[in-house]
């Protein structure tokens, strides 16, 4: 089929699922869930988010070879944002009618291919059958992301193959997604840099008598101008900082408050999770020592992050570095997590050992964040974005100098 625009770059990291998939004894897996179908074959694609009951699966075997099956529907997406190079099936019906063939235009020629060109069936599981029977994997042992799958379909899924893995395929994608590709360290800086930008073009232009809404919605502007979908926004003044309460109309800046922000946005299906603080007047007394603290946190978070590192261990430290600076009674569950398709991945920093002593690995990416929270008092939240490397954290935020508003 030829296309109107290139190819996306790829992001799947198809060495390392080889690599595991060797490991975990699997020849091939069929995902369903949003953010493998995405990391499998670069189809990003609104409903995906919103019509959950239209079926969209990726086959992936081994050695990298995929399928997307998609619904007809998307045809126009198909066109003009081909997926990676992966195999195409389509299913079920979409009536549009057409000039003659010869009168259209590139664009429209490139939908119309999209939908007469590729294998089509009525539904959604006769796709899937046709693509792994073209894969050769129906006799292969398949692993099962079935997250997105109905009980039932997933049974029927499991009878329609002769060697289904005990694996399951959303924990096994998640392994594989969790170390990032190139093309995916550049989309986290971009969404990253651009969420933050949102975040300070908010606090930079709070004034007394401004409300929670009035913030949230300047957030919100401000990322769509810089080419995001805003994601959350929680954004409390003054005592009501020392919770994530939603936006109230009649809570609005003054002098000598702390405005606390935990803010999120999304790029081609990544996304950016990013904390900051702003003063109106000075600080307040009561936050003083524990902005001073919260920073000895994030300082030691950074001062250790490393490939083998025990996750655990990290987060420990992070806390006692609180502890240490002022605030001897501060506790968190946890002052991090992996970030990329979806908001939170593995790991998740916390200073609990549980049964396996989890490490850091290079390569992935992950948030460092030690947010301080006093009912009555009010709040902090200092958060940022960093891939771990041989040297240390590679800040995709602005990082330390933002540590001191």
């Amino acid at each position: 089929m030829m296309h109107t625009v290139p190819r996306p770059d790829p992001v799947a990291n198809l060495p390392r699922l080889s690599a595991l998939f060797a490991q975990a004894g699997v020849d091939a897996l069929v995902a369903s869930s949003v953010e493998n179908v995405i990391y499998l074959t670069g189809y990003e694609h609104w409903p995906l988010h919103v019509f959950r009951e239209h079926d969209v699966f990726a086959v992936v075997r081994a050695d990298g070879r995929r399928a997307l099956i998609a619904p007809r529907n998307a045809g126009e997406y198909l066109a003009m944002c081909p997926p990676d190079d992966c195999d195409l099936y389509t299913y079920g019906d979409f009536f549009v009618a057409s000039a003659p063939f010869e009168e259209l235009s590139t664009v429209d020629r490139a939908l119309m291919a999209v939908r007469q060109e590729p294998p089509h069936d009525d539904t959604a599981a006769l796709a899937l059958a046709r693509a792994l029977r073209d894969l050769g994997v129906a006799g292969q042992r398949v692993s099962i992301d079935g997250q997105a799958m109905s009980a039932g379909a997933r049974a029927r899924l499991a009878e329609s193959l002769s060697a289904v893995s005990e694996v399951d395929g959303n924990t096994l994608m998640r392994a594989v997604r969790r170390v990032k590709t190139a093309t995916e360290i550049e989309r986290l800086r971009e969404v990253a840099r651009a969420t933050e930008g949102a975040m300070r073009s908010m606090l930079e232009s709070a004034r007394v008598g401004d409300s929670e809404p009035e913030l949230v919605r300047r957030f919100r502007h401000a990322a769509l101008e810089r080419g995001i979908e805003p994601g959350h926004c929680e954004t409390n003044i003054g005592e009501r900082a020392g919770g994530c309460f939603p936006p109230d109309p009649d809570v609005r800046v003054r002098e000598g408050v702390a405005i606390r922000s935990d803010c999120g946005g999304r790029l081609r299906g990544y996304w950016a999770d990013t904390g900051r603080n702003s003063f109106v007047g000075d600080v307040p007394s009561a936050l003083v020592k524990a902005l001073d603290a919260t920073r000895a946190g994030m300082e030691t978070l950074a001062e250790l992050v490393r490939p083998g590192v025990v996750v655990s261990e990290l987060a420990a430290a992070g806390i006692e570095a609180v502890r240490r600076a002022g605030l001897p009674e501060f506790r968190r569950h946890h002052v991090g997590h992996g970030i990329g398709l979806e908001m939170y991945e593995h790991p998740i920093l916390s200073p609990r050992p549980g049964g396996e002593r989890h490490t850091l690995i290079e390569g992935e990416v992950i948030n460092l964040e030690v947010p301080f929270y006093a009912v009555g008092i009010g709040g902090l939240q200092l958060e940022d974005t960093v891939v771990v490397t041989a040297n240390g954290p590679e800040f995709l935020t602005s990082g330390p100098s933002t540590w001191t508003p």
